[in-house]
């Protein structure tokens, strides 16, 4: 984000968050709730897997076509509900780097017995880049925020 647009960034009113006496909550200092970073959390896990299958399909010249996708992506979106399920079962948020590993693994995992049984091909090379694909999406972005907080922490009072 350029120099110019964060200041203009800081002045935007929190939409959620009522103002205390003398405080003027900005979109920089609001707080969102838990069910918001839930569902934003699941929102870009989902786009991982969405990007992860068109960008396959595009490689191997099967072409982005909705049944297509439709066809490719299921097993992984089982896979994904199914992470999510564990995360939520544990009493987490799934925001912190365990969380990601719990939710890349289990829709891996899922996705790759699924797409066996459905006779769909499952190459060990294919596992790899899979993992490494949604691995580095959904801790990538964990492990930011996680950074982001911590210099957060970090900062003097004031």
């Amino acid at each position: 984000m350029s120099a110019t647009v964060l200041p203009q960034l800081a002045r935007v009113p929190c939409p959620s968050s009522p103002a205390g006496p003398g405080v003027t909550p900005t979109i920089l200092s609001c707080r969102i709730s838990v069910e918001d970073v839930f569902r934003l959390w699941v929102a870009i896990d989902l786009l991982a897997v969405l990007v992860f299958v068109a960008i396959g399909r595009s490689v191997h010249d099967h072409g982005i076509n909705g049944a297509g996708l439709a066809s490719t992506v299921w097993p992984f979106i089982v896979g994904l509900s199914i992470g999510w399920l564990v995360v939520i079962a544990l009493g987490r948020v799934g925001t912190s780097l365990s969380d990601g590993v719990i939710v890349a693994v289990t829709t891996v995992a899922v996705g790759m017995i699924l797409r066996a049984v459905a006779g769909q091909g499952v190459a060990f090379a294919f596992i790899l880049v899979a993992l490494g694909f949604l691995g580095a999406f959904m801790l990538g972005g964990r492990a930011v925020l996680g950074g982001l907080r911590h210099m957060r922490s970090k900062r003097p009072a004031g």
